[in-house]
């Protein structure tokens, strides 16, 4: 996989969380933890519990070489690893192959790790635009949508209450993942970031025109697992659920 330079992350800075960078090979995460809380031994325990789990993940991948490859969803596995199970369990329901979930679900264990080893009140993890986060003030998570002119132009709320919670977004016209879609961005906001990286993939996947956008929202309507979804194709935006979009 060829390296892509994440300018966003220029934009999440502040005084409020300090970020840093941790890169496994081709996991590479941004993560922010409040300024007064952060310690060296933070950043050395996410790299060995990032390396963990990429261990955990080519272990069974050998094993199973279509975990790797599948496009569709793979059946449960319960003497997997965590992480592996995480990812079969939202892709099944997405209807994805299980690497659909993998962004999201490391995002979401390192930071779970951190909130259980540290006692954080507050963590952002972003891995290649997949976010978990937990937070005790609002946020707003910028949506990058390609060439739509509503790129970078509006962002999703995220309330204290909403949190620990997934943000995940999906695109079908940039970026290195591949999708059956054309939507500019598909935007998926649930309690799971393995969930809301699945889903924002199988969304996707729906939409070839504008014309899908408000067919694919109705659709996500009516997951439970789903707590809001922002889709953008062009100039155009639906929106379902407890999701809060703002101007930026």
């Amino acid at each position: 996989m060829n390296y892509e330079p994440r300018i966003y992350r220029e934009d999440m800075r502040g005084a409020r969380f300090r970020y840093f960078n941790i890169a496994v090979e081709e996991t590479d995460l941004q993560i922010g933890v409040p300024v007064q809380e952060f310690t060296e031994s933070i950043c050395m325990a996410v790299f060995q519990k990032v390396s963990a789990l990429r261990t955990d993940l080519k272990k069974y991948i050998s094993v199973h070489p279509e975990f790797l490859t599948s496009h569709s969803p793979l059946a449960e596995d319960l003497t997997a690893p965590e992480i592996v199970r995480r990812m079969l369990q939202h892709t099944i329901h997405a209807y994805v192959g299980p690497m659909a979930a993998v962004a999201g679900a490391v995002a979401e264990l390192i930071g779970e790790f951190l909130c259980s080893r540290f006692g954080l009140t507050e963590v952002i993890i972003e891995n290649g635009g997949d976010i978990w986060l937990k937070v005790s003030e609002p946020v707003v998570v910028r949506i990058d949508a390609g060439s739509s002119p509503l790129s970078k132009q509006v962002g999703v709320e995220i309330q204290p209450m909403q949190t620990p919670c997934g943000i995940c977004t999906s695109s079908g016209s940039t970026g290195h993942s591949f999708s059956y879609g054309l939507a500019d961005a598909v935007t998926v906001m649930a309690p799971s970031a393995a969930c809301a990286d699945a889903w924002a993939t199988s969304l996707c996947n729906l939409i070839t025109k504008t014309n899908d956008l408000e067919r694919v929202v109705s659709v996500a309507q009516h997951e439970a697992g789903i707590a809001g979804v922002a889709a953008i194709m062009q100039d155009t935006i639906a929106v379902c659920g407890t999701i809060n979009i703002r101007k930026i």
